[in-house]
């Protein structure tokens, strides 16, 4: 980091410190990037939807060299997964045969802030409580000047010569710079979390369910927490007025998969979060000194499992990109377009095969809206 002008001038400078903008700042580091600087406009307390990760993550972070410390934080491994699926009868997907050994549930606030307190071990910034407000390009260092913003309202600007949005799907910093979105579906969750007495046994199976008017999702968590969580259509939320703890409850009580061990214990100790979970991509995610990484970049169905996996991978390629801009000024921004672009179409070919399984409900508004859009 230098000074210029008694302001703060880094290397690289990522918006959002979720699993996108961490796994970026360590692949930086890793690679010998000076200054980073990652801005968090949370910290780290409030709820984080997305807490699975499939048995290919444990690949990245063991390339991220992050590995043998996760595996210390008292996240839960998952076996495999059960579902109803396209038939009334119950199938399985066993991890032990995979050959990236078992998944994850995870404690996602807490994994969230091990992958940042991780890069900042490598001698990145982090700046928590702190949002982004808005940029202007800086011809001096052929980069970006950025207000920011903390909890009590200072403001402070800094200046870096390259600026990674992994922001989420607001894209905070890349919808300014290329607005154009393509949104393939609208898909929103209502999720719940339970504590369960530890004396009651408890699954280490995902549960997805699919019925009439959507899916569910069940898992547990470290600390003998359930969430159960309803993926639907917003019509479908407003219909039953699914934001009333009363009527998802009621709609839970009569999902098959859910364990008879644990139903006299779902009693909500917080709030039902109800929150989107689109499948869109920007049409250009990256130009001069600038790309989006994880959500902000693109959007998948929770159905996949994907999405923190896809936020870290596509965070590791995003560094060894901005690595090789910021040192050989070899514009790779394409190359990084195409990767985005090339994992997008794999995972939309998977999630319509998912939706494409299940037949049982031709007249369902859910279900043919996604056959449509497949």
């Amino acid at each position: 980091m230098t000074e210029t002008s008694k302001q703060k001038v880094y290397d690289v400078i990522i918006i959002g410190g979720g699993p996108a903008g961490a796994a970026t700042a360590i692949q930086l580091k890793r690679l010998g990037v000076r200054s980073v600087l990652i801005v968090e406009k949370g910290c780290y307390a409030e709820h984080r939807i997305g807490e699975s990760l499939p048995p290919n993550a444990n690949v990245l972070l063991k390339d991220l060299g992050v590995y043998e410390a996760f595996q210390k934080e008292g996240h839960l491994q998952v076996c495999g997964s059960c579902s109803i699926w396209g038939s009334d009868e119950p199938g399985y997907n066993d991890y032990i045969v995979s050959p990236f050994g078992l998944g994850w549930h995870l404690d996602r606030n807490k994994f969230d802030r091990f992958l940042a307190d991780q890069a900042c071990q490598l001698g990145a910034i982090l700046q928590t409580e702190t949002r982004f407000v808005k940029s202007v390009p800086n011809h001096s260092i052929s980069g970006y000047s950025l207000e920011l913003k903390s909890k009590g309202g200072l403001a402070q600007q800094v200046h870096a010569r390259f600026v990674v949005d992994a922001s989420g799907m607001q894209a905070v910093f890349a919808r300014k710079m290329s607005p154009s979105k393509k949104i393939v579906d609208r898909l929103i969750c209502v999720s719940g979390f339970f504590e369960i007495p530890k004396d009651v046994p408890l699954t280490s199976q995902t549960l997805l369910e699919a019925v009439e008017y959507g899916w569910w999702y069940l898992a547990t968590l470290p600390g003998h927490r359930v969430i159960a969580a309803l993926a639907t259509d917003p019509e479908v939320v407003n219909h039953y007025q699914l934001s009333k703890p009363e009527h998802w409850m009621a709609l839970l009580s009569h999902v098959q998969l859910l364990p008879p061990s644990i139903r006299p214990y779902l009693r909500l100790r917080e709030k039902l979060l109800v929150s989107p979970a689109l499948s869109s991509h920007l049409t250009q995610p990256g130009g001069n000194n600038w790309l989006a990484v994880g959500d902000a970049a693109s959007c998948y169905d929770p159905i996949s499992s994907l999405g923190i996996f896809k936020c870290m991978l596509t965070g590791m390629e995003a560094g060894k990109v901005i690595f090789a801009y910021l040192n050989s000024h070899e514009d790779q921004i394409k190359s990084y377009m195409q990767f985005l672009e090339a994992d997008y179409k794999k995972y939309k070919a998977s999630r319509d095969h998912f939706y494409n399984i299940e037949n049982r409900w031709p007249g369902s508004p859910f279900w043919n809206r996604r056959k449509m859009n497949a």
